[in-house]
């Protein structure tokens, strides 16, 4: 009953005083002061009414700032995803001129939030690292607080990019800032993620003892929970392959968390029974998870129901459950360069489990035939005495026409290198002999004549040293022209000896054209996918250790070196 009274008077009195007030900037600011108090203590619905009857355009420069950063920040607790950075770019721009420390951080953890939102994760990592700059010197309650929602978002956003040994420590400091001053539910949140962290990475002995760390402080907690506690329990179950155990009663723990926070249990149930073998059950729970879900779990669901296809060898399944997923992403896979590698990484297994059963399938009909034919040579011989001398004929025959063919199959030549300026190389056609050693030898000698720089003294190093060597010589000539004859020609190299790969590279890098070719080069001469991933990350105006995380998540992660033309070509076609 107390609880049912408390909750109409958070609803009236936004409207009592809204109905009581003069329209005046004074009693403006005392409403802002209430929206401020009603975010902070868990009511942003109570906060966003109360804005909304608050006109910006009536207040002075300070309180519109605030206006918009509490607008902003009663969104972000409400769980409602931020589509523009307008309202935020008003509040940054003011405080952090004049603003004091705690508003000032603030502005800085909701343009990361914003920007995560938005899908610009570099910046959103800069900009927690802002509001943390800025937030060290307050030991307040309410700073320590911000510090640790601040910590946990890094997190939370690490974790999202699959950078769970970078996540880690992160939401170990949220914890014990939580813990600290008291604040149990948002301690156990993070415990929660750092198990499912430790999880990933097979540590689930950490995973274990992390979560008991949830224990104590389960009386401190609302039921729901509680509940969401008990299913990260019984995740840990599942993945020790206890399915059993993960699924008994897990309708009942479902039953007491809030709707909109089960999608975590219904991916494990589903999963728990999908390796049961009980597909109908675990449709259920899927079914169950894409009602209640939201546009960016429903990927999720998508994904997860991928994986499960190309476990079960159903690739038809598989394919369709990958079409929905990257229609649920949309736009976005083309701009975040984590996501395409991992989806790439689903359907490049698909297509390499698919191919593994098509070997199989040839392999045993490539066996039932030669049975036939071994059984059509015995009876022969049986039936036919001159069999022997056929055979030796047919023998003869196929001895003739392999000299035959071995006398036609002759190796193209390669052109010639033109210096600079006498003209355009002709195209170079590859043959399915030609080595890969005059391929490489062919892009260096262009390479070098474009950066008026001679051959490598050795050009017998490996190609990582060789590589090294190049990019150096590059890096010492940063005036080079990103269209020119000569790239061109390199380009047009690349195409014959992998086509379809340069325009495909010219639809994901098409605004860094430098970077393109260089990176087309590196690929094929052999430098490995984490030295590209420094080299882009140097390009695209950041040298950050997170840059150079996305960097390397985009080229390192899921897609080996032989692997990665393949990839961005089935990126290309989607």
């Amino acid at each position: 009953m107390r609880q049912i009274f408390f909750s109409i008077a958070i609803a009236l009195i936004p409207a009592l005083l809204i109905a009581g007030c003069a329209r005046t900037p004074a009693r403006y600011s005392r409403l802002l002061t209430l929206a401020d108090s009603l975010a902070e203590r868990g009511h942003p619905d109570s906060a966003l009414r109360i804005l909304s009857e608050v006109p910006p355009e009536s207040l002075s420069g300070s309180d519109r700032a605030l206006h918009a950063l509490l607008t902003v920040k009663a969104t972000d607790k409400a769980f409602t995803p931020h589509t523009s950075d307008s309202a935020i770019s008003i509040a940054l721009s003011h405080f952090r001129a004049n603003g004091p420390t705690l508003r000032r951080a603030e502005a800085a953890y909701y343009h990361g939030r914003v920007l995560s939102d938005l899908g610009d994760y570099a910046d959103a990592l800069d900009a927690y690292d802002d509001a943390l700059t800025i937030l060290s010197p307050d030991t307040t309650r309410r700073a320590i607080r911000l510090r640790s929602h601040i910590l946990s978002q890094n997190a939370q956003l690490l974790e999202n990019l699959r950078l769970y040994p970078e996540a880690i420590p992160f939401y170990r400091t949220a914890i014990n800032l939580s813990i600290s001053i008291g604040d149990s539910t948002d301690a156990v949140l993070d415990i929660l993620s750092c198990s499912f962290c430790l999880m990933q990475l097979d540590s689930l002995d950490s995973a274990e003892a992390m979560l008991a760390k949830a224990y104590p402080l389960l009386p401190n907690l609302s039921p729901s929970d509680r509940a969401e506690v008990e299913i990260s329990r019984r995740d840990l179950l599942r993945t020790r392959h206890h399915y059993a155990a993960a699924i008994s009663g897990i309708d009942t723990v479902l039953a007491q968390i809030e709707p909109q926070f089960r999608e975590f249990g219904y991916r494990v149930a589903s999963d728990a029974y999908h390796a049961l073998g009980q597909r109908d059950s675990a449709g259920k729970y899927v079914r169950l998870w894409l009602d209640a879900s939201s546009p960016q779990s429903k990927s999720k669901a998508y994904r997860m129901l991928t994986e499960n296809a190309i476990a079960d060898h159903d690739f038809q399944t598989a394919d369709t459950m990958f079409r929905l997923y990257v229609a649920q992403i949309g736009s976005k896979l083309m701009e975040n360069s984590a996501v395409p590698v991992t989806v790439t990484g689903y359907r490049n297994r698909a297509y390499r489990s698919e191919l593994l059963a098509e070997s199989l399938r040839q392999r045993n009909l490539l066996l039932f035939i030669i049975i036939i034919i071994i059984s059509v040579i015995l009876i022969s011989l049986l039936f036919n005495i001159r069999f022997y001398k056929e055979l030796t004929a047919m023998n003869l025959l196929v001895y003739w026409m392999r000299n035959k063919q071995t006398d036609t199959d002759q190796t193209l030549p390669l052109p010639a290198i033109r210096p600079p300026g006498e003209g355009k190389h002709p195209a170079f056609q590859p043959t399915a002999t030609t080595a890969i050693s005059e391929i490489r030898q062919q892009i260096i000698t262009t390479v070098c004549q474009k950066m008026n720089q001679p051959l490598p003294d050795n050009t017998a190093l490996s190609d990582t040293q060789l590589c090294l060597t190049i990019r150096n010589m590059a890096a010492k000539n940063q005036n080079i022209p990103d269209q020119s004859e000569l790239w061109l020609q390199i380009e047009e190299l690349v195409r014959s000896a992998s086509p379809c790969f340069i325009s495909n590279l010219n639809i994901l890098f098409g605004k860094y054209n430098d970077v393109r070719f260089r990176v087309c080069m590196l690929i094929l001469i052999g430098l490995r996918p984490s030295d590209i991933a420094v080299l882009m990350a140097k390009n695209l105006n950041g040298i950050t250790y997170h840059r150079n995380q996305i960097c390397k998540e985009a080229f390192d992660s899921r897609v080996k070196l032989s692997g990665l033309a393949d990839a961005i070509c089935i990126l290309a076609s989607l």
